[in-house]
């Protein structure tokens, strides 16, 4: 940034109301203030006035267009940003839980028909209860379609009692949750995805997830965990799967699949 623009930059507006001001007082001082010898002096004040005026109201029309400009180039900037990224939607609610299109898609009928769909939270109790309709639709298609459920594994005590010290919960509660999901949900969709011929694969993990994810065909989604207790003010964010974005969350879950971090769900411990 040159002279010129950093002038204009900190006092633009003082800078151009005082040339202008001093534009008008050259251009109306009269014939009481020159003599007769003295007319060719006020003849350049008048021509100074009017390069005064001129420029002071160049330089706010440049502040003007400059600001419009500088709008537009990040406005630009962050489009561009945000389409590399494939970033459809940030919202308060899941998607999946209604008829939502983003382009071609239909992000809950993409939920159910695609192929391969993989769900990492920590207990995750209230989306598959959100989404119970959905899910059950899936698990129900039958060969050829696989789900893959990733939450904390309830047997890690200490895991547990962060997890419940963190979301401000009484001691045992995540512990109680999960059970639930365990002995009454999991068992329902593992039966119903052997009588269906559909897979069903259900891991518990033994560290904290920092974000939710939810990966399909055509969308990832990751849900962000604020560090205080606010578990209703969760922010989801959507991609596509042209962008960036979908990339970064498929990597994350291929490479936490592939980790020794997982224990398998045994149905069989259940009965």
């Amino acid at each position: 940034m040159n002279l010129f623009d950093k002038l204009i930059e900190k006092h633009n507006f003082f800078v151009a109301t005082v040339s202008v001001l001093f534009g008008i007082i050259l251009i109306l001082l009269d014939d009481h203030v020159f003599s007769e010898n003295q007319v060719k002096y006020q003849n350049i004040l008048a021509s100074l006035g009017i390069s005064l005026i001129v420029s002071g109201v160049t330089i706010f029309l440049y502040r003007v267009i400059k600001k419009e400009t500088d709008y537009k180039i990040d406005n630009l900037i962050l489009a561009n940003k945000i389409r590399s990224y494939g970033l459809v939607s940030i919202d308060e609610k899941f998607l999946i839980s209604e008829k939502t299109v983003f382009g071609n898609y239909d992000v809950r009928e993409d939920f159910i028909n695609s192929k391969n769909v993989t769900l990492v939270f920590n207990d995750g109790k209230f989306f598959f209860t959100t989404i119970q309709n959905e899910l059950n639709i899936r698990i129900n298609k039958g060969p050829g379609y696989k789900t893959t459920i990733v939450i904390l594994n309830n047997n890690n005590k200490l895991l547990m009692d962060m997890l419940s010290q963190k979301n401000g919960r009484p001691e045992g509660h995540y512990i109680e949750k999960i059970n639930t999901l365990k002995k009454c949900d999991f068992v329902d969709w593992k039966n119903k995805a052997n009588k269906s011929g559909s897979t069903l694969e259900i891991y518990f993990k033994n560290t904290y997830n920092s974000v939710a994810e939810i990966l399909t065909d055509n969308y990832a989604m990751y849900s962000i965990f604020y560090n205080s207790a606010m578990k209703d003010q969760v922010h989801h964010f959507l991609f596509n799967k042209y962008g960036n974005g979908y990339q970064f969350v498929k990597k994350d879950i291929e490479n936490l699949l592939s980790s020794k971090d997982l224990e398998a769900y045994d149905q069989d411990l259940m009965k």
